[in-house]
């Protein structure tokens, strides 16, 4: 059985979406993953994982990693971020095959510019290509987390998880519309809204269940699974409630899908999106919109996102 060593350190969303390799390579090979130390616990306890190298993001941190990962010898190291670091990684790594994947960098890079027309290459198949080609069996498996982790306390009843966080303001859906939302949620459905971030809301609603900045990411991976589905921005949470085939309700403001990062799901999926002229206006995102209003996520009103819930409930509980 071959042993293979994964690389990829960030983000978030990315190293979820890498688990779709994982799927792949189960039964294949023996893997290893290196990522930033900070993301490692959400492959904790993962049996697809025979070692995780976690890295620190300092400068020392960084150079024990390349001694650590010199220490193995791997049959196969597939770059799965492409950067100067992790180029280097794979160059210090003792193997018989290096292999990277295809970025798709410059097409995106033109839709942002140019407002150029992308065709979409989904992100998790991109970390599988490489795969195929090594491994001659044409499959894509679908991001899926395997490992959870119950946390402290409980949440009695039914809930559904609410994520307003995004790395960029211009992936940020209007607070206050996700509170709209959530007592929507709560008085309409009776369903009681959960709140996750890395941050407290530091809001008193006696309706709304805060848990920022209270769970790690196994901890929060248990929580999304138990949800009857889950509302978030384009952020790393959102593929992570897609990868444990909860239903997901997603809004995309200054990026798009064809970026490759639509969340990919076994359980059903929903985009929000206005089609403006400016978007995309970046590649991850903005501290500010370029236009000054940000109508690409206040035009999404909560009622719009509540009538697509309740149709959603209403198919399913047929």
């Amino acid at each position: 059985m071959k042993k293979i060593l994964l690389i990829r350190l960030s983000s978030l969303g990315d190293i979820v979406i890498l688990s779709s390799a994982l799927e792949y390579l189960e039964g294949k090979a023996m893997v290893d993953i290196a990522l930033y130390e900070q993301f490692a616990d959400i492959y904790m306890d993962d049996p697809r994982i025979r070692k995780i190298i976690p890295i620190p993001r300092t400068i020392k941190g960084k150079i024990k990693a390349f001694k650590q990962i010199r220490e193995e010898k791997y049959d196969v190291v597939v770059d799965c971020h492409k950067k100067f670091y992790t180029i280097l990684l794979s160059r210090t790594a003792r193997t018989c095959k290096r292999i990277s994947i295809k970025k798709n960098s410059l097409k995106r890079r033109m839709a942002v510019w140019f407002k150029k027309e992308i065709v979409e290459r989904p992100l998790y198949m991109t970390y599988i290509e490489p795969l195929v080609a090594l491994f001659k069996e044409k499959k894509y498996p679908v991001p899926k987390l395997v490992a959870m982790k119950k946390p402290l306390f409980d949440i009695e009843g039914k809930y559904a998880v609410f994520v307003p966080g995004a790395s960029k303001n211009t992936k940020k859906w209007p607070r206050e519309y996700f509170l709209q939302l959530a007592e929507m949620t709560y008085r309409k459905l009776n369903i009681k809204p959960v709140f996750v971030d890395a941050q407290p809301l530091n809001i008193r609603l006696s309706f709304l269940i805060d848990l920022g900045g209270k769970t790690n990411l196994r901890e929060l991976a248990y929580i999304l699974h138990g949800a009857e589905f889950v509302v978030s921005n384009d952020t790393g949470p959102a593929h992570m409630a897609a990868a444990l085939s909860t239903p997901l309700f997603v809004i995309f403001g200054s990026t798009i899908p064809e970026f490759g990062f639509r969340p990919v799901s076994e359980a059903p999926v929903f985009l929000f999106e206005r089609k403006l002229r400016c978007r995309p206006c970046s590649l991850h995102g903005k501290d500010r919109c370029p236009r000054g209003d940000l109508l690409c996520l206040k035009d999404i009103k909560p009622e719009e996102v509540f009538r697509k819930i309740e149709e959603f409930l209403s198919w399913r509980n047929l």
